[in-house]
């Protein structure tokens, strides 16, 4: 698990050349969101990783809430929620309610 300074670090940073990291092959991040820019930056200095994966959840929660989606095509997801677990998304500029339970 790593927080997105240290990915800045990995896409941008030359001395990241002097060590082997081929056996990376799945990266999970966390804290804050990931942009598609430096997950894209990320790939293409590092061909050999699969995944790079957001991590999303609460100390509340236990840790975590949602179990990442392993591809590459759901970049911005922060997964499938878990089981045992209900989510309610509140769209306030839209007064939008989504999730198992609609009162407020």
């Amino acid at each position: 698990m790593v927080v997105p300074p240290v990915l800045v670090f990995l896409a941008k940073n030359p001395i990241v050349d002097k060590y082997d990291l081929s056996s990376v092959e799945l990266i999970m991040c966390g804290a804050a969101p990931l942009g598609k820019d430096l997950i894209e930056g990320v790939y293409r200095r590092f061909s050999h990783v699969k995944y790079i994966v957001q991590a999303y959840g609460m100390t509340e929660c236990g840790m975590t809430s949602h179990f990442p989606i392993l591809d590459r095509e759901h970049y911005a997801a922060a997964g499938r929620l878990l089981s045992n677990f209900s989510q309610k998304v509140k769209l306030k500029c839209m007064a939008l309610l989504l999730g198992p339970e609609l009162e407020e």
